[in-house]
C-alpha cells in the first residue's frame, strides 16, 4: 500500500510540473512583448533609447530570472511570506527537487510555511520545485531558447543557461535562517548571470541590486532587487563564491601533486 501511494504521488508530481511548464512557457509569450523584436537567439533590435550607439542583447522584461512571472512579482510575494528550514530528511526529499536537486545541494534551504496543517514538506517541496520550473522555463524561451531542448543546464557549467537555472532555483529554494525571513539570490549570482548571458540594456536597468516602485492591483509598491552581498553569505542565497574558485582550486591541487 505505501509504494502505491509513493508511486501517486510521483505521477501526481510530475503532472503538476508538466502543467507548471505549459503555464511557463504560455507566459513567456507575453516575456519580452512590446519590447523588441529578434535577430537570431537572444538578439535584441529594438531598444528602450533613441542612442544610436547603444547595442542591446538579451534584454528582455523581465531583465533577471526569478523576479516576475507573468503578472506575478515572485521576488515581493516571497519576501512578504513567513518561511521555515526545510527538515534534514535530505534521502527522502531529494527525489522531490526536480530541476534543483543539483542546484540545492550545497546548502540548507528554506520552504513556505504551510497555509494548512494538511500540507506536507514533500508537497511543498514539489510547489517549489514546480515554481523554479516555471521561473526557468519561462525566462529560457524569453531569452530565444527552447526549454524543453535544454533541461538539464548543470551539465553546461558556467554558461548562460546554468546561471539562468542557478537563480530559478536559489528564487525558490532561499538559504535557511533561523527566522522565518526570506533570503534573497545574493548580488554575485546576479551578476554572475548578467555576464554569462551577455546582458546589456539602454538604460540602468542591468542593476541586480535596485528599489524600484511598481504598480500593482491600482497600489503603487517599492519592490527590491537582489541582496547587496556576494556568495557564499549568511545574509543571502548563493554559492557563487565558492564555484567560481573550483577550476583555480583544481589546477591548485594539480600542480600540489605533481610536485
Amino acid at each position: 500500500m505505501a509504494r502505491v501511494l509513493a508511486f501517486a504521488l510521483v505521477l501526481q508530481t510530475a503532472f503538476a510540473l508538466h502543467v507548471g511548464v505549459l503555464d511557463a512557457l504560455e507566459t513567456s509569450s507575453h516575456f519580452t512583448a512590446g519590447l523588441r523584436s529578434r535577430t537570431g537567439t537572444g538578439a535584441v533590435s529594438n531598444s528602450y533609447t533613441s542612442n544610436s550607439m547603444c547595442t542591446q542583447n538579451n534584454c528582455v522584461n523581465p531583465i533577471f530570472p526569478g523576479v516576475q512571472l507573468g503578472a506575478r512579482f515572485v521576488l515581493q510575494e516571497y519576501r512578504q511570506r513567513q518561511w521555515q528550514c526545510a527538515s534534514d530528511n535530505y534521502m527522502e526529499n531529494e527525489k522531490y527537487l526536480g530541476l534543483c536537486r543539483h542546484a540545492v545541494n550545497g546548502y540548507e534551504y528554506a520552504l513556505p510555511v504551510p497555509e494548512s496543517s494538511s500540507e506536507r514538506e514533500v508537497d511543498l517541496i514539489s510547489q517549489q520545485t514546480v515554481e523554479a520550473t516555471n521561473l526557468y522555463f519561462a525566462h529560457v524561451a524569453g531569452l530565444g531558447w527552447d526549454p524543453w531542448e535544454n533541461q538539464k543546464p548543470w551539465e553546461e557549467p558556467h554558461s548562460c543557461l546554468d546561471a539562468i537555472w542557478r537563480m530559478a532555483c536559489f528564487t525558490a529554494f532561499p538559504r535557511c535562517e533561523q527566522g522565518s525571513s526570506y533570503l534573497a539570490v545574493c548580488k554575485n549570482e546576479c551578476e554572475s548571470y548578467v555576464s554569462k548571458c551577455s546582458v546589456e540594456c539602454c538604460d540602468e536597468s542591468v542593476a541586480c541590486v535596485f528599489q524600484s516602485p511598481m504598480k500593482v492591483n491600482g497600489s503603487v509598491i517599492m519592490t527590491q532587487g537582489f541582496v547587496d552581498q556576494d556568495a557564499p553569505s549568511p545574509l543571502c542565497t548563493g554559492t557563487a563564491a565558492a564555484r567560481e574558485l573550483m577550476p583555480l582550486l583544481l589546477v591548485i591541487v594539480m600542480l600540489a601533486i605533481a610536485v
